[in-house]
C-alpha cells in the first residue's frame, strides 16, 4: 500500500508540474513517519535541503536533524565536464548508443587525448557497470588500456566491490604522489567508475 501510494502521488506531481505532494494524495510519508522512531534520508544530492523537508516532511510535527558534509574536494581541483561529442562522432550512451561500432573507441581516444594533458588525477563516470565492463573490454582489445597505464594509473571501479574505500584511497595516494614527482613518466591516475 505504501508504496503504491507514494508512486500515484509522485506521478500526480510530476505530471501537474508541481512541487510538493498532491494533496489530493494526502502525505504518503506521513504513515511512515508515525511508525519509526527515526527516518533517514541519506543521499549525494539533496539540496537545497529546505525543498526536500518541505516536500516529504511538511506535515510531521517531529523534531528534524540535518547533518551535511561540505564539498571534500577545493573548487579549484574541481573541473566537471560532460562531453556529447568526441573528434568523430556523437557520444550516445544509450543501450543503442554504446552498441554502435565506434562509441568506445572515441571513449578510448578522449581518455588517452586527456591523460596526455591533465596531470594528477582524472575520473570517468559510466552510466552503469554494464556500461563500463562493456567500455572496459573494448579498450583493453584496442590498445588504449595499454597505452593510458603507460601515462596514469588505471584504478577501475567493481560492481559489488567491498574494496571501494580502498580503491578510492590507492587512487588518491597515487593522484597526490604525481603532484611531487617532477619529470616522470607517470603523472596521476584514472578511476574508472560508475555515477
Amino acid at each position: 500500500w505504501y508504496q503504491r501510494r507514494v508512486r500515484e502521488a509522485v506521478v500526480s506531481t510530476q505530471s501537474t508540474g508541481s512541487s510538493g505532494i498532491n494533496a489530493e494524495y494526502g502525505d504518503p510519508f506521513l504513515p511512515l513517519l508515525r511508525e519509526c522512531r527515526s527516518v533517514v534520508l541519506a543521499g549525494g544530492t539533496m539540496e537545497p535541503v529546505g525543498e526536500v523537508q518541505q516536500q516529504l516532511l511538511a506535515s510531521s510535527s517531529r523534531d528534524v536533524t540535518l547533518f551535511s558534509c561540505g564539498h571534500v574536494i577545493p573548487p579549484q581541483n574541481l573541473l566537471p565536464i560532460t562531453l556529447s561529442y568526441g573528434k568523430d562522432m556523437e557520444l550516445n550512451f544509450s543501450f543503442e548508443g554504446r552498441k554502435k561500432p565506434g562509441t568506445l573507441q572515441e571513449v578510448g581516444n578522449i581518455l588517452l587525448d586527456l591523460c596526455q594533458v591533465v596531470p594528477g588525477g582524472l575520473v570517468c563516470f559510466f552510466p552503469s557497470y554494464q556500461c563500463l565492463a562493456d567500455c572496459r573490454s573494448t579498450l583493453q582489445k584496442s590498445g588504449h588500456l595499454d597505452k593510458i597505464s603507460k601515462i596514469k594509473t588505471l584504478f577501475c571501479d567493481e560492481a559489488g566491490s567491498k574494496n571501494s574505500d580502498g580503491i578510492l584511497e590507492q587512487y588518491s595516494k597515487r593522484v597526490r604522489s604525481a603532484k611531487s614527482a617532477v619529470g616522470a613518466t607517470n603523472t596521476g591516475a584514472l578511476l574508472l567508475s560508475v555515477l
